[in-house]
């Protein structure tokens, strides 16, 4: 079994103007044109990059993607239908986002699997109720009438600041939604004996022990790149460069969470980050510039865990 999570960087896919225009003869103008022209509606994702992305993920081909910054259910429809040989089954609630970018699921249609899902929508913060950043949706998989895996997909609370708040890069309320989190995490696995994967965008690295997010990481489940004993390079999903463009710095945004009573059922050598490919075939690595980051689909590098079920 193949499980990716990727954050898709702002996947608009509006293509209520699209009729029978055919997508590969479209020029970027034209495509453009596609996009809602009213109000505060976000334009699509370049066609350059929303056909990158669908090159990466048709590449990575796994049973399972978890992805981070859809916008929408209607969003992910058309990917999968557009860019993406309608082979997923495709699955999203619009919860919580006030940006409007989503959890989703791509579930690959040769599993044949049957599907559920179960929400959940607050957290406490200094005992106030609270809502998730964005919406917690788990996915639950099922054959022949049996559970055999649980994926939860998540996006916390980016290091934005909020003029208006006290909580500086938003550490406080990304601690509590993680705290949070691994509660609802422990709740599913102590009541099924399938494992549960935990996927997604945590905006900050988890892994970092001076962080004070990573306190509340329970210690029950382990990061796919701690398993691998993976260097700070080979666990970096995000790049960003600071004085002009001048100074590189990587940083692990994105995990793959599995419980430790079932690490012996991962494939470790084929459990890692992707990186983008060129048009060859070949590997590129992490962004050496703002210039190579801009010709990726996304800021964010996909991780991929394989594993028995």
């Amino acid at each position: 079994m193949k499980i990716c999570t990727l954050n898709c960087l702002n996947l608009f896919l509006n293509m209520e103007k699209m009729k029978e225009l055919d997508i590969e003869s479209l020029s970027e103008k034209e495509w453009a044109a596609l996009s809602p022209m009213y109000g505060d509606v976000p334009r699509n994702k370049s066609l350059y990059q929303t056909t990158y992305l669908a090159k990466a993920i048709l590449d990575i081909d796994a049973d399972v993607f978890v992805l981070q910054e859809v916008g929408g259910f209607e969003a992910l429809k058309n990917f999968n239908k557009y860019f993406l040989n309608n082979k997923y089954k495709v699955v999203l609630k619009e919860e919580n986002s006030y940006r409007g970018i989503f959890v989703g699921y791509l579930v690959s249609k040769k599993l044949d699997y049957e599907i559920e899902t179960f929400s959940d929508r607050k957290f406490l913060l200094n005992n106030e109720e609270k809502f998730f950043s964005r919406n917690l949706n788990c996915l639950h998989l099922f054959e022949n009438e049996k559970k055999v895996l649980s994926v939860l997909g998540v996006h916390l609370k980016s290091q934005r600041n909020d003029e208006t708040s006290k909580d500086v890069d938003s550490i406080e309320t990304r601690s509590a939604e993680i705290k949070a989190l691994f509660e609802i995490v422990e709740t599913i696995q102590d009541s099924q004996k399938e494992p549960i994967i935990i996927a997604g965008d945590f905006n900050c690295d988890v892994s970092d022990s001076k962080r004070i997010e990573s306190s509340n990481v329970s210690s029950s489940f382990v990061d796919i790149h701690t398993v691998k004993n993976s260097s700070d390079l080979e666990r970096a999903t995000f790049v960003f460069f600071q004085t002009m463009g001048n100074v590189k710095v990587v940083q692990q945004l994105d995990f793959m969470f599995i419980h430790k009573q079932f690490v012996n059922l991962l494939d470790a050598e084929n459990s890692k980050t992707y990186y983008y490919k060129n048009d060859y075939g070949d590997s590129l690595g992490l962004p050496s510039s703002l210039y190579d980051k801009s010709l990726n689909p996304s800021d964010h590098q996909p991780v991929i865990m394989v594993f028995k079920i």
